[in-house]
């Protein structure tokens, strides 16, 4: 067993938006391995916001892979959790 990291920045580019495509296929294909996710600054972007329209963090977070995978652990991590409550 090894170990992988793989960090994603906060940006709309298309590397990034690549980057969690290739990680979203991963999640489908090893249903044996432990996805931990963990979103610093957890209170940007981590929630749906219909005004700016889906952003990468939100589009990975909140994907149906990421959602219902049982092989997926989301740690969202935040100095202002208030901000992660939503509607």
């Amino acid at each position: 067993m090894g170990r992988e990291g793989q960090v994603f920045k906060s940006t709309d580019g298309k590397a990034e938006s690549n980057k969690h495509s290739k990680m979203e296929r991963r999640i489908k294909n090893k249903k044996d391995t432990l996805f931990l996710i963990i979103h610093d600054q957890a209170h940007y972007e981590a929630t749906r916001n219909e005004a700016k329209g889906k952003r990468l963090v939100d589009k990975f977070i909140n994907s149906e892979t990421v959602l219902t995978s049982k092989n997926v652990v989301t740690l969202l991590v935040s100095a202002m959790p208030y901000s992660l409550v939503s509607v």
